[in-house]
Formats: C-alpha cells, sequence, structure tokens
C-alpha cells in the first residue's frame, strides 16, 4: 500500500509469481535455469495486469526479461520493454565481462550497458544515458562509488555500509542538489533527501519515505 495523501485513500497493489526450476547433470558439471511470470494489479485498475517475465539460464549467466501487459477488457497483451543480460569470465586479463542490451519497442530505442568488474573494482557505462559508475570496495563491508555523465556537469559519490543479515546503508552525495541516505534492512526500505539548500523549505525541504514488504504464503 502507498499513501500519497493522508486525505485520499491509500493505493493498493495485489501480486502473484509463477516459477519453475530446471535442473541438468552432467558428468562433469551441474547447470541450473529458472522460468518465472508475474503479474501486478492495482486495486483501483483491475482491468490492467502488468506482466514481468524472466528466464536465467546457465547458473545465471545469461538472462531474457520481458516488461509488458495485460488488459482484459480488451482481451490483449502488449510488450513493452525487453532486457537480456549475460556474463562472460576473461581469463585472459581476468575478472567478469557482462552486457546487457536493451529494447524500449514502444519508442523502438535500443541501448545496453556494458560492465567489468575484477577483484574489488567494478565498472559500468550505460550508453544512452552516458553514465559512467565506478565502485570500489574498503575493507570487508564498505563501498565508494562515484558517478559522472560523460558530457555534463553531473556528478555524484556514494558510500554503501554493509550490514548483517543482508541489510545496507548508503549515503549520495550530489554536489549544489543533494543529500541522500537509504537504509535497507531485511523487509524495510526507508529513504531520506535533504536538498543542500532550502531544506527548511514546505515544497522543497526534507522528504522521508518508508516502505516494507510482506511475504505472504496461501
Amino acid at each position: 500500500m502507498t499513501v500519497i495523501d493522508i486525505k485520499t485513500v491509500p493505493e493498493t497493489y495485489v501480486w502473484g509469481e509463477v516459477k519453475h526450476f530446471f535442473r541438468r547433470n552432467t558428468e562433469s558439471s551441474t547447470s541450473s535455469s529458472a522460468i518465472s511470470i508475474r503479474g501486478d494489479i492495482n486495486a483501483n485498475n483491475r482491468q490492467l495486469i502488468d506482466l514481468d517475465l524472466r528466464v536465467n539460464g546457465f547458473n545465471n549467466n545469461v538472462g531474457l526479461r520481458v516488461f509488458g501487459s495485460a488488459d482484459l477488457e480488451e482481451n490483449s497483451i502488449g510488450v513493452d520493454h525487453v532486457l537480456a543480460d549475460a556474463s562472460i569470465d576473461t581469463p585472459i586479463i581476468g575478472g567478469k565481462l557482462k552486457i546487457n542490451p536493451r529494447y524500449d519497442l514502444r519508442n523502438k530505442v535500443l541501448d545496453a550497458t556494458i560492465g567489468y568488474s575484477f577483484r574489488d573494482t567494478s565498472l559500468n557505462v550505460d550508453s544512452q544515458s552516458k553514465k559512467l559508475t565506478i565502485s570500489q570496495n574498503v575493507g570487508k563491508n564498505n563501498r565508494i562509488i562515484p558517478s559522472i555523465i560523460i558530457g555534463k556537469r553531473d556528478f555524484s559519490l556514494s558510500y554503501c555500509r554493509d550490514l548483517q543479515e543482508g541489510g545496507q546503508v548508503m549515503t549520495t552525495w550530489k554536489p549544489d542538489d543533494c543529500i541522500s541516505i537509504q537504509w535497507t534492512d531485511g523487509g524495510w526500505d526507508a529513504i531520506i533527501r535533504a536538498p543542500i539548500e532550502g531544506y527548511y523549505k514546505t515544497n522543497g525541504g526534507v522528504k522521508v519515505s518508508m516502505k516494507q514488504n510482506v511475504d505472504v504464503s496461501l
């Protein structure tokens, strides 16, 4: 449930997912793959179902994801985005290369992200936004993540601290813009965003949002 205004009824979403695993055993190795489909329904608009189809194979080294929607009133299904990803080991230079091509069917736009990781350092380039991101592990549970948009004066610096049991706290600083803190712990996710200037203003001040994911088994 998402509360937008205390004077209005909260928005309610319902979703369901079906997943099937495949496993193949050979004399030298064991490979696994999975296929799943998820549907999301807004309780205020139950005629439209958002669809998310995922296919993962070869121990998650290759994957395909398709976003679409089903219109129950029109009895039609449409596809909006197609995403693929592939991870390739590079034994000559070491590390791993990751390629993520994406295609927007509605706007007919093709782009991709390319990433490379080696030991404690990883690099990612987004061809559409021309954003370069570098992540450097510092110690056991800390990461420094600077990013810049090539050709623009758009820079940010993040510090991420891994917590016990899978949680993390990330602080991001954008010069002349804002400072934000994101804290995830279990099913909780909290974000605090404060502008560099004007934090006392009503419409542009500090913003706080929190949400919790709850798993329900029927």
